[in-house]
């Protein structure tokens, strides 16, 4: 500040005082002013100045009438510090309100953000608005906010010193699709372990089962353990498992999607029990089919043969062929044929309880004649005696 006069020759000096010292000046000095203005406080604050002028000429000191002004300083721009945020993907982020200690006079703020892919613009004036957090990452993205605040009384806008904070966002929780599974009833599992493209934080896991009658508990946290599979029923049975992940990061959890796979448990391969048989030697037995309780799927069936002195092969493969009978021998023979079932659905092959039943092959018998051949005419008959072997008794004749 230059103060100066108009009056001409001689010298005119200043001399001045300050009512306010906290504005950075001194409280009396002579010349012009030249200082650093401070402000402590979080208002204007004013100094009033009175300058005493005395001018000099010939010897004689003359001083003349006070001049007052005021030095205004106003405090420097301010902003409170913003709070870090951590939040999930898909949050709708409220208003965040700018705020500062300043009184009196106007406070604004420009702000910038260093990761608009947060779901926040580069920058703006004003509060942080409403926003959509994003990330479609698999980790936690940090985007720091920077802030300045510019304050305004009279005609004097002043920045002030910048904050920044941090918006962590962290992603939507993750699990990849379970495959579905199919087992046979009473199958001892594997523990069903689930898995995340997620990086960072740390992933857990919540499932839940609709159908708790393949032998798994209702619900569960965590990989789902090894149980014993259950079905009391003729066709396969299907749970839907249901797979909640939830990420935390910072102390923030953050819920994903949802997942679902099935488990389905094939029955106890089933066949109606076949019924024995029993033939002559010679004889043709028409092919044998098996049948099955089960439903859905496909079931197909082995056999083996205990004897193939009866005319049958010693194994096969689905129903029993036709096959003409043999005996060799003087009495019964028999075999035992021995059926397993194979249940097969969804690419899972359950096997079954083998069946038995018996095909009994008589041997053809031999007949013999005992008693006169050979008779006269008028000659009473002798009895005739048949007796049969190579067969099995008892036996009737026909002549």
């Amino acid at each position: 500040t230059t103060f100066s006069t108009l009056n001409t020759s001689g010298t005119t000096v200043y001399n001045w005082t300050n009512s306010n010292i906290a504005i950075g000046l001194a409280g009396t000095g002579t010349g012009n002013l030249s200082f650093t203005a401070t402000n402590p406080s979080t208002s204007p604050i004013s100094g009033t100045i009175t300058v005493t002028p005395t001018y000099t000429a010939n010897g004689i000191s003359c001083v003349g009438n006070p001049i007052i002004f005021t030095i205004t300083v106003n405090p420097s721009a301010q902003v409170n510090q913003p709070s870090n945020l951590i939040i999930c993907a898909s949050d709708n982020v409220p208003t965040i309100a700018l705020t500062t200690s300043n009184t009196i006079g106007t406070t604004t703020y420009s702000w910038s953000n260093d990761t608009p892919s947060i779901g926040l613009a580069a920058s703006g004036n004003g509060d942080i608005p409403f926003f959509t957090a994003t990330n479609s990452t698999s980790g936690p993205i940090t985007a720091t906010v920077t802030v300045i605040p510019f304050y305004t009384d009279g005609t004097k806008s002043c920045s002030g010193p910048s904050k920044t904070f941090t918006i962590i966002v962290n992603p939507a929780a993750d699990v990849i699709q379970p495959n579905d599974l199919t087992y046979c009833s009473g199958t001892v599992t594997s523990v069903i372990n689930f898995s995340t493209s997620n990086t960072n934080g740390s992933t857990t896991y919540s499932w839940s089962s609709n159908n708790t009658a393949i032998g798994i508990a209702a619900s569960g946290n965590g990989a789902i353990p090894t149980f014993t599979t259950l079905n009391t029923t003729s066709q396969p049975i299907v749970a839907t498992i249901s797979v909640v992940p939830s990420f935390t990061n910072d102390g923030v959890i953050c819920t994903g999607i949802t997942k679902t796979f099935t488990i389905t448990v094939n029955p106890i391969p089933t066949m109606v029990q076949p019924t024995g048989i029993e033939v002559c030697s010679g004889e043709t037995i028409p092919e044998i089919q098996f049948s099955t309780l089960n439903t859905v799927g496909v079931t197909s069936y082995s056999w083996n043969n205990s004897n193939a002195a009866i005319g049958l092969a010693t194994s096969g493969i689905g129903s029993v062929p036709s096959f003409i009978t043999q005996n060799a021998t003087t009495s019964q023979i028999t075999a035992t044929i021995t059926t397993t079932p194979t249940f097969t659905y969804n690419g899972e092959a359950c096997i079954g309880q083998p069946t038995s039943f018996q095909i009994a092959v008589n041997a053809s018998p031999n007949g013999t004649i005992t008693g006169s051949t050979s008779i006269c005419v008028n000659a009473v008959q002798p009895l005739l005696t048949f007796t049969g072997t190579s067969g099995t008794a008892p036996f009737t004749f026909t002549y």
